[in-house]
């Protein structure tokens, strides 16, 4: 609040000059509406001769920090919101355009966004609730400075991102790119974006609507507030449910990369056999002969033995004829045939790739002969 405006309302009301006229004498002289409740509202209706001040809300160090967390809470729950969205849209409709190995569906990426969920969003919304039991014990809270501040941070985030998601989506009219998913990953970004935007809008526009002109709360305006929020909710539960249902269980999730682990030393396997074959123009008589083949070649240090990551047992290793080999290896679970979900780093060509539940042999024959 202007300093001298202060001190010419409490001057004026010392005087006993009726408030009415103190208001009009600063319209007069420019002073906002906004402006003159707030410096009004700043002493006490009484009939004391001398001006008694309101009592200022005081945000404490605790308040501070729960309204931070809050609105970090917020903003991680909002972007893995979008992020897991984006996952299921380009599952459900994946788009021939594509040419990044990185982009489309990534089992990683949705573990990730879940578990943000999870933990930041049901954060959200414990902390909210208690900071509004406690703004409805005290109304004087709303004024809080902090709240508003980072309030407004918000809207300006919210804004910046629907304005980049519509001049995303008017390059992608341009580029002719405007594919099914492109336009439901729009939406998702509008509806996020403007939500939060049209939610802290609204309250902060009513509260101030209340301090400047005494206007009481509006129930239209509040249960669409409300209405908003549970949409919300049940978005992100609806969400993280389908995000699980395209996830397997912890036990099955860990069998699986137990046995990724057994491809890659598979391969690791057959590179070295291709390393041996170059050398020697033969085939290894058993798997003890592949031991720091592959790496003497790049110049490193001898390689131990490949082993079963869980049992430590040596993979099994036979010839079938001049050029070809046969590797076996025990898997703990089906391998995902999808190569969207498997990552870009995973050979999905190589035969063990593919593996089954159970034991599993597989002839390969030597490469670059």
């Amino acid at each position: 609040m202007d300093p001298g405006l202060q001190s010419f309302v409490r001057d004026a009301l010392l005087r006993g000059l009726p408030r009415g006229a103190i208001r009009e004498q600063l319209h007069a002289a420019g002073w906002r509406a906004e402006d003159t409740e707030a410096a009004l509202s700043a002493w006490a209706e009484t009939d004391f001769p001398v001006p008694v001040p309101r009592r200022r809300p005081y945000l404490s160090a605790r308040e501070t920090f729960l309204y931070l967390l809050m609105f970090l809470a917020l903003y991680v729950s909002a972007i893995n919101l979008g992020g897991l969205v984006f996952q299921v849209i380009d599952r459900a409709f994946p788009d021939p355009l594509r040419t990044n190995a990185w982009d489309g569906f990534r089992l990683g990426q949705v573990r990730q966004h879940v578990a943000a969920l999870i933990i930041t969003f049901p954060l959200f919304l414990l902390v909210a609730r208690a900071l509004g039991r406690a703004m409805a014990r005290d109304p004087e809270k709303r004024g809080s400075k902090v709240r508003k501040w980072l309030t407004y941070v918000t809207l300006f985030g919210a804004a910046g991102t629907l304005i980049g998601d519509l001049i995303a989506l008017v390059v992608a009219i341009l580029g002719g790119q405007l594919a099914r998913a492109f336009l439901l990953k729009v939406a998702t970004v509008f509806v996020i974006a403007g939500a939060a935007f049209w939610y802290y809008l609204a309250g902060l526009r009513q509260e101030e609507g209340e301090e400047t002109a005494g206007a009481r709360a509006q129930p239209g305006v509040q249960l669409a507030r409300r209405a908003v929020a549970w949409a919300s909710a049940a978005l992100v539960l609806a969400s993280v449910v389908v995000a699980l249902g395209m996830l397997g269980s912890p036990g099955t999730e860990r069998r699986r990369a137990l046995d990724r682990i057994r491809v890659q030393h598979l391969s690791e396997l057959a590179t070295r056999v291709d390393d041996y074959y170059t050398r020697k123009q033969r085939l290894p008589g058993d798997i003890g002969e592949l031991t720091g083949v592959a790496a003497l070649r790049r110049g490193a240090p001898p390689a131990g033995p490949l082993l079963d990551p869980e049992t430590g047992r040596p993979y099994t290793y036979s010839i079938v004829d001049s050029t070809h080999y046969r590797l076996c290896a025990v898997f703990l679970a089906q391998a995902r045939l999808d190569p969207e979900a498997t990552g870009p780093m995973v050979d999905t060509t190589f035969a063990p790739s593919r593996h089954g539940a159970g034991p599993g042999c597989f002839t390969l024959e030597v490469r670059g002969r």
